[in-house]
């Protein structure tokens, strides 16, 4: 999947391309660790309006992008959602600290990440990984505290519209997001980094 690569990402989009970028080369299986997301809305004549996250592919006008929801055409991916509060809890001279919550969404087939045995691995054992290639350090000045792990699908989408997780068409017709072959969670975490200043 082509994603447009950002020329010299500051602050927290540093953070999310560099925990993609290590989530991506820890995680054999994963296909596609997208960082940080976009969030679209489809505004809605009756009921609430539809937001949900995307991913900018640039496109011949530039204008591309991708939902970030379960789909087998994306494989096994991730993507980072940013909260829309950023602290800054110290101020030095010549560089700040920054700290903001972050939720890791992930979403799988499990048969593509345990070919021989997935009808006898468990969302545990993924995130054993996921929490393992974290544990590994991330290498940002700074730290990636995870601190709360979600698995309805309510909750992994809950800063967006959940009504389009709910059910998703596949190949074999309607099927539950969540439900075997497929499996995923939402890994809330907080990032603390320093970033130098001019």
């Amino acid at each position: 999947m082509e994603v447009p690569t950002k020329v010299s990402p500051k602050l927290l989009d540093n953070v999310c391309d560099t925990i993609a970028s290590a989530l991506s080369s820890r995680l054999s299986w994963l296909n596609n660790s997208f960082g940080r997301c976009d969030k679209f809305v489809e505004y809605q004549d009756v009921g609430s309006d539809f937001i949900f996250p995307v991913i900018y592919t640039g496109g011949r006008d530039g204008l591309d992008y991708i939902k970030l929801l379960p789909d087998q055409d994306l494989g096994n991916f991730c993507f980072i959602d940013v909260d829309v509060e950023q602290s800054i809890p110290e101020n030095n001279i010549g560089s700040v600290t920054i700290e903001s919550k972050i939720a890791i969404i992930f979403w799988w087939d499990y048969r593509t990440v345990y070919p021989n045995d997935w009808q006898n691995r468990t969302i545990e054992n993924v995130k054993h990984e996921v929490l393992t290639a974290l544990s590994s350090g991330i290498p940002i000045n700074g730290r990636v505290i995870p601190y709360m792990l979600k698995e309805s699908a309510r909750e992994m989408y809950s800063t967006f519209s959940t009504r389009a997780i709910d059910a998703y068409k596949d190949n074999e017709g309607m099927r539950q997001a969540l439900i075997r072959p497929f499996g995923g969670f939402r890994l809330d975490c907080t990032v603390k980094f320093s970033q130098g200043c001019l």
